[in-house]
């Protein structure tokens, strides 16, 4: 028997032409996918979304207690900076002297702006963004996990 190269075998494939390709996958066999596989296929799908939408429900459900535990501080700490700060006392002017205010309102904004808490405020607001964006998730995963007909595909 003579035994072709693989330079012979490549040199075939390079000159078949594109009848030559409808030829040969023309004399393939036609098969059927076996019944219930497409069933079988959305099923673990379906069960794999399921799963995940679980551990996200847990993962932002911890997250959001995270969160709103660690707004308490954060809170303390903008009330303590506020009051370190002399910011209220000089918003108290606004309502008490406002002809002072319009007067040398340029020192008073600087002023204000010096004395304002960035920190404490930037806490805050980073908790209580965590914790709606976390219960944003939750709310979508909830809707997954407890009405499981929303991931089935009815017939």
């Amino acid at each position: 028997m003579h035994q072709k190269g693989l330079s012979g075998c490549i040199r075939e494939i390079k000159d078949m032409t594109d009848e030559d390709y409808g030829n040969l996958f023309g004399k393939m066999d036609r098969r059927e996918p076996p019944a219930g596989l497409l069933d079988a296929i959305i099923l673990k799908i379906n069960e794999k979304s399921l799963r995940m939408a679980r551990i996200r429900f847990v993962f932002f459900t911890l997250l959001s207690l995270a969160a709103l535990s660690a707004f308490i501080p954060a809170w303390q700490e903008l009330r303590l900076e506020i009051s370190q700060s002399g910011f209220l006392q000089f918003a108290s002017l606004l309502f008490s002297d406002l002809g002072i205010v319009a007067n040398y309102w340029q020192d008073f904004t600087m002023t204000m702006a010096e004395s304002l808490p960035i920190l404490g405020i930037s806490a805050v607001l980073a908790a209580i963004f965590a914790f709606l964006i976390s219960i944003k998730y939750m709310v979508r995963d909830r809707k997954l996990i407890f009405n499981k007909s929303g991931l089935m595909i009815s017939k």
